[in-house]
């Protein structure tokens, strides 16, 4: 058995310029190489997240975001990075609903500081 839902909104989503970046580093890439490749991009490490060998770091004073992002696609080792965009929803969903869909959220409001695509630990 399948369920589909659809809520439909007017309007895009707003998006804030990136100030992060998602990397994904392999699962043999140690923890020391990690630091290198990291300094080597001119990131810190802000927070490792729940998807293995995924890391939120953050480009060094006078790195922009797509420098640290080219740079660490050219490494051996590191599997993907992309900036981390922050969304913000410009509308309500217009499922009447949508209030009685168990454990749903009732906002579209995240803490500040997390990501859209992964979880901190």
């Amino acid at each position: 058995m399948s369920c589909a839902l659809a809520i439909v909104v007017s309007g895009a989503p707003r998006v804030e310029p990136a100030t992060r970046v998602l990397v994904r580093f392999a699962a043999d890439t140690s923890p020391a190489r990690r630091a290198v490749m990291r300094a080597q991009a001119h990131v810190e490490r802000d927070a490792m997240l729940a998807v293995k060998g995924l890391e939120l770091v953050e480009p060094k004073a006078g790195v922009s975001v797509d420098r640290a992002v080219t740079d660490l696609e050219h490494m051996r080792g590191v599997l993907y990075a992309e900036p981390d965009y922050e969304l913000h929803a410009t509308a309500t969903p217009n499922d009447p609903l949508y209030p009685q869909k168990g454990g749903w959220p009732r906002s579209t409001r995240r803490r500040p500081g997390t990501s859209s695509r992964a979880r901190r630990r």
